[in-house]
């Protein structure tokens, strides 16, 4: 007991500490050049980023954009309203990884193939490739114990004013989702995951709107 109030104050003190004499907006120049790096991709923050520790550890972001792959103009692959994120604490201390819900506002995709066939994500999905071996053959996936968590949930993901907008230059279509909203119950990888999904379809060619 006594072991356990002394972690439970340590962690407490930390929260206030990070609160009190972190600000994360010091820390925009560092995430924009860690995307930089990783993606090639500018990270735009206009937004403030928010932070809360105890007893959740919480990030809020607000209005923010990453561009667009190159050759597909200057619109924004990716916008956001707003977004957060909260990790309970304590858990972590149990190897535990439990979330509460990931809410995101004004979510805007813009996603295109060209005349080529080439997708204006394939670089991302490129990024996130695992590391090859020294004999040139792809790392195998971690596995969960590797992972170092022994749980893991999710306490529900909620979109809203979502938008996607889909641009095929090969076939000649054009779809878009206006309205986006999705929302899901709790995700813990052992059970089913109740989920609701509402949208707009919009197209041009061919002609089409039905919710």
């Amino acid at each position: 007991a006594i072991v356990l109030g002394v972690i439970v104050l340590g962690v407490v003190v930390l929260a206030i500490a990070l609160v009190l004499l972190v600000d994360p907006n010091d820390y925009k120049g560092e995430i924009t050049q860690a995307v930089k790096d990783h993606t090639g991709r500018e990270l735009k923050i206009k937004g403030k980023l928010g932070l809360s520790v105890f007893p959740w550890v919480g990030l809020e972001i607000g209005e923010a954009e990453l561009a667009n792959a190159p050759g597909f103009g200057d619109t924004p692959f990716a916008r956001i309203a707003s977004a957060g994120v909260r990790v309970k604490v304590l858990p972590l201390l149990h190897k535990e990884l439990v979330v509460d819900s990931v809410h995101v506002d004004g979510l805007r995709l813009d996603l295109a193939r060209n005349r080529a066939g080439r997708t204006n994500w394939e670089d991302l999905a490129a990024a996130e490739k695992p590391a090859a071996t020294p004999q040139g053959k792809p790392r195998a996936p971690a596995a969960p114990s590797e992972t170092g968590l022994a749980a893991f949930t999710i306490g529900g993901i909620n979109i809203s004013n979502g938008e996607i907008r889909w641009r095929d230059e090969q076939a000649g279509t054009r779809y878009t989702l206006r309205n986006l909203e999705l929302k899901s119950s709790t995700i813990d990888m052992a059970r089913p995951v109740d989920a609701h999904l509402a949208f707009l379809l919009e197209s041009t060619t061919p002609a089409l709107r039905a919710p």
